[in-house]
């Protein structure tokens, strides 16, 4: 089973942490997670207090760390895509 794949019952997840620091530590992609947790945040919180009716304080939990994987989701995305180009910025 190659990096990063998850086996049968989750037992063989292996999770690539030392790229997703690499990702992390490139300036570029601060700034991105920055810009886009809040509004992945307020985006999610509108989404859980309208149509899936949750309470204010839920919804403000469930915001919050919905909008957080989320915006790590677009930065390991942005990576992944940076390095299929060659690491130059189109």
């Amino acid at each position: 089973m190659g990096r990063g794949q998850v086996g049968v019952g989750g037992l063989d997840l292996l999770v690539e942490l030392d790229d997703l620091g690499a990702a992390l530590a490139r300036g570029v992609t601060w700034r991105q997670l920055l810009i886009s947790l809040p509004i992945f945040a307020a985006l999610t919180l509108l989404i859980n207090i309208g149509p899936f009716n949750q309470p204010l304080l839920r919804s403000i939990f469930y915001g919050v760390f919905e909008g957080a994987v989320l915006s790590v989701l677009l930065a390991v995305a942005t990576r992944t895509e940076r390095g299929k180009r060659g690491g130059r910025e189109d």
